[in-house]
């Protein structure tokens, strides 16, 4: 959806879940094909189009720098809308209006939207209306879960845990594979199983691939800028 290029080959379905408003919208993507962007797109057309006001509309991400991230997309999409020439003195309203609720626009992490709802109905969630989320008590729990199941599969020797160690991989590695999944849920449906192959051969494969997705990735991606990339 960058104005740089040719547009993209499912440039109409890209509009079209931009703008469909008579019921829901699925998208499925994977990593920089633009489904920030999208959403950028669909908040500012329910915006200009009456549909919704921002403070209306929940946007939601897995994580406070992605929420920070989008917040700031719109507001700078919300700016480029308003000088881009628009006549219509209604949806010039409702533009400007957006981008002074902008600060208090719901747009979160799943866990700060799901406690902003837990704070609005404390007594029906069977809380106490000043319940707080503690980030600290999460990491602390992670951490220990986590080294828990690793000294579990390292003194049961798990056989995928000791063919990645012999592909020359660390646990640290792996503490940063686990980051990245908690990171990123769609990394999380599982991976095939490298049935028959040796860490020789699977290192091989993993180079093979690698070199040529990062030449599709150099010709197709249209914002290398993306961290994806």
């Amino acid at each position: 959806m960058s104005a740089e290029g040719p547009p993209p080959v499912d440039q109409a379905e890209r509009e079209k879940a931009a703008t469909w408003t008579a019921g829901p919208v699925l998208v499925e993507a994977g990593a920089g094909t633009g489904k920030t962007r999208l959403i950028v797109d669909r908040a500012l057309h329910l915006v200009g189009s009456g549909e919704a006001r921002l403070g209306e509309i929940a946007a939601i991400t897995f994580t406070i720098k992605a929420a920070a991230e989008l917040r700031e997309r719109i507001r700078v999409a919300l700016v480029k809308k308003l000088g881009a020439g628009e006549k219509n003195p209604e949806v010039l309203s409702r533009l400007r209006e957006a981008l002074e609720e902008i600060d208090r626009a719901p747009i979160s992490t799943i866990h700060s939207f799901a406690l902003k709802l837990l704070r609005e109905r404390p007594l029906d969630a069977g809380l106490r209306p000043d319940a707080e989320v503690n980030p600290l008590a999460f990491e602390e729990l992670r951490d220990r879960v986590w080294e828990e199941w690793l000294t579990e599969r390292l003194s049961g020797e798990d056989p995928a845990l000791a063919v990645f160690l012999e592909l020359g991989f660390s646990i640290a590695q792996l503490s940063t594979l686990r980051d990245a999944m908690l990171e990123l849920p769609e990394m999380r449906g599982g991976f095939p199983a490298a049935e028959g192959l040796t860490p020789g051969r699977m290192k091989e494969s993993i180079r093979k691939a690698f070199s040529k997705w990062k030449k599709r990735a150099a010709a197709l991606c249209r914002d290398k800028s993306d961290k994806a990339f």
